[in-house]
């Protein structure tokens, strides 16, 4: 017994030297298993209850909100219910003067003027032309007029002659004739002889037939007048049917000219485009303006690609953003879809619609798109802000956006935008369903 506590008594010396007295005395108490166990502290409770929390607003976040699926695609504002309309040089030539770009202008309005020196040279050349057929029917005149009257005065002595000897001649047959009613009552009477009554008779004859060819000559005097005035006016009119023809050349040498001098407008629009400068040279047919009518309401004119624009129907909402004013910090327009073309169009039908041929080449550059046009919706109407409003705060359009800021900027026809057409909406956890039915085979 002594042995073995001597034998203890070095064991305990050298745990106590081995570990501190409050963990020995630890030890040697007796366990106490009716004490609670604690496990997490009130701090991790109550992180455990905020995650929870959190997850069940993520759950209702996820079922209640709606997320936007979106198709975007690049276009320009334009005019409601308006068109583009190319303006052509109808002849080649060069501009004299042409119309600012941003003008209002009115129908039959002068938008610009050529210089074509073919046309001016053949003007020229006409009048040339027509002076010299002018000066030879002039000639030609006067060469009649006097041949006319040489030929008048020569007549009219051979005819003062003609009526003398007629004269003269009737004379002679009234002689005759007595001659030869006396003669005859001789020869009845049986005082002549038949020869004397043939002789006066044969003389009467003979200066008959000598007035019958004098009044035959006077005729012909008349006659030699009527064939000389008849070829002075087969001359002329020939002449004046090449001044006819020349003259009608010439007018409409001047009407050519004047159409392709003063170009006009075909209808009554803003002027969009002015692709020429002054003094350029353009050929015929070239495009010289681009017209763009409509009402002063605008519309966005956007083209989607065509593997998404079969996605967007008429009444879908679509934001705008124009490329000027970044979205991040002036909002976008708000929209919505009026129309879809049926089908995908070509670089040719988007330059027919946008009247610019390279905004339709950058429209097309991803191929063949849908053309797609939207309204803007229009905001109340506020009342016209007082002089000491902050300038920030003054509407200049009367659209709406989805920030107020955006209302200050300045919109006009022809301006680029971005459109994103919402084609779908739906809770964020139908995205989340669909996968849990892939990964477990439901």
């Amino acid at each position: 017994m002594v042995a073995s506590q001597s034998s203890s008594r070095p064991v305990r010396n050298r745990r106590r030297g081995l570990f501190r007295q409050q963990s020995l005395k630890q030890l040697d108490k007796p366990e106490d298993f009716q004490v609670p166990l604690r496990v997490v502290g009130p701090v991790d409770w109550l992180v455990g209850l905020l995650c929870l929390a959190f997850c069940v607003l993520i759950i209702l976040w996820s079922c209640i909100s709606r997320y936007r699926e979106t198709v975007q695609g690049r276009g320009i504002l334009v005019r409601t219910d308006g068109m583009f309309i190319g303006i052509n040089a109808p002849k080649a030539g060069w501009i004299d003067e042409v119309v600012a770009q941003g003008r209002k202008i009115k129908a039959h309005d002068l938008v610009a003027s050529l210089a074509t020196p073919e046309e001016d040279a053949r003007i020229q050349d006409l009048q040339s032309r027509i002076a010299q057929i002018e000066t030879q029917q002039d000639s030609i005149s006067k060469r009649y007029v006097q041949r006319i009257a040489v030929e008048t005065r020569a007549q009219q002595r051979r005819r003062d002659e003609l009526q003398e000897s007629a004269g003269l001649t009737e004379r002679r047959i009234a002689e005759a004739a007595v001659t030869l009613s006396n003669r005859e009552y001789l020869f009845n009477n049986g005082a002549g002889t038949i020869d004397r009554v043939h002789e006066a008779r044969e003389r009467l004859f003979a200066s008959r037939e000598a007035l019958s060819h004098t009044r035959a000559d006077l005729a012909s005097l008349d006659s030699v007048l009527l064939s000389l005035e008849g070829q002075r006016d087969l001359e002329l009119e020939a002449i004046h049917r090449q001044l006819l023809e020349l003259q009608g050349q010439l007018e409409q040498a001047k009407l050519a000219r004047k159409l392709a001098d003063e170009i006009r407008a075909p209808q009554a629009g803003l002027v969009a485009l002015v692709p020429v400068t002054k003094n350029a040279l353009v050929a015929a047919g070239q495009r010289i303006i681009t017209l763009e009518t409509g009402e002063s309401k605008l519309e966005v004119l956007f083209f989607v690609p065509g593997d998404l624009g079969k996605r967007i129907e008429p009444g879908m909402q679509v934001r705008i953003s124009p490329t000027t004013a970044p979205r991040e910090e002036y909002g976008m327009l708000i929209g919505k879809v009026v129309s879809i073309s049926p089908h995908p169009e070509g670089q040719a039908e988007i330059s027919e619609h946008l009247g610019n041929p390279e905004l339709a080449r950058m429209m097309a550059k991803e191929g063949t798109p849908f053309e797609v046009r939207a309204t803007l919706e229009l905001a109340p109407s506020e009342p016209v802000p007082d002089d000491d409003e902050d300038e920030d705060d003054v509407r200049h359009n009367p659209y709406i956006w989805t920030s107020t800021r955006g209302t200050t900027i300045s919109l006009s026809s022809g301006q680029m935008v971005v459109a994103d057409v919402t084609v779908r909406q739906a809770p964020p956890i139908s995205l989340v369903i669909p996968a849990l039915r892939r990964w477990t085979g439901l």
